[in-house]
């Protein structure tokens, strides 16, 4: 039985390197404790682009 007020069980972590004058993101990189068990990651279109699902791939992650 789904339960909206329990901890999810998975989450993500991300570090990005940003430039306060212009909001850009220079460097960003998602931690995850255990590297390589295949996980997927659900994602608006609007920050996904082919670079990204490229190195996600080489990770073993999907995304979609």
């Amino acid at each position: 039985m789904y339960n909206p007020t329990k901890a999810a069980k998975y989450d993500i972590k991300v570090f990005q390197l940003s430039n306060s004058e212009t909001y850009s993101i220079s460097k960003m990189e998602v931690y995850v404790k255990k590297q390589n068990e295949g996980r997927n990651i659900t994602m608006n279109n609007r920050f996904i682009s082919y670079p990204l699902v490229e190195d996600l791939f080489k990770q073993m992650l999907t995304a979609n």
